[in-house]
């Protein structure tokens, strides 16, 4: 299975056509499969940058990573944290039904960041057979892979992954 990613311009409804023509199919166990924390370093990496199509700093931009009936939206902030730790990375999980944090931040091991980043979508969120989180488990029993946002922290800025569905017009 592949998973499609493209970008956009926020603010704009048209997509940066740089984006457009750095369409990345993502496979699974395959030559062009990355690990989670390669992902999450290229986006770091860009962060501040501009962009050489549009001239907007890449942080405005957004990664959509499709798949089956609906993507995973990636963006990148700043964020005031109490620590300024730049030497670790912290994951954090968000109900967006409930408002509040399932887990709070932890510290991502070594093992995480080596997983691939495919197999990474796939199962946090398109792996329907989740479905909710077990009751007495966590804080809410929303939909594991739809109703959650991962949010990784890097020191002062933040990556977020969010599914959206895709709207379907008949």
């Amino acid at each position: 299975r592949k998973t499609l990613k493209s970008g956009s311009s926020k603010g704009t409804s048209t997509r940066c056509a740089s984006s457009l023509a750095n369409k990345v199919f993502v496979s699974y166990h395959k030559e062009k499969d990355k690990t989670l924390g390669e992902i999450l370093l290229e986006i770091l990496e860009n962060f501040g940058l501009l962009c050489d199509n549009c001239g907007q700093d890449n942080a405005l931009h957004r990664q959509y990573f499709y798949h089956k009936d609906g993507y995973v939206e990636c963006k990148i902030t700043e964020q005031k944290l109490d620590d300024k730790d730049q030497h670790h990375v912290y994951l954090s999980s968000f109900c967006k039904q409930c408002n509040i944090y399932i887990q709070k931040r932890d510290e991502v091991n070594a093992g995480m960041l080596e997983y691939s980043f495919g197999l990474f979508l796939k199962q946090y969120f398109y792996n329907r057979r989740l479905g909710n989180i077990p009751k007495g488990t966590a804080k809410c029993n929303h939909l594991f892979y739809k109703d959650f946002k991962r949010m990784f922290d890097f020191g002062m800025l933040r990556i977020t992954f969010e599914y959206q569905p895709v709207q379907k017009y008949t």
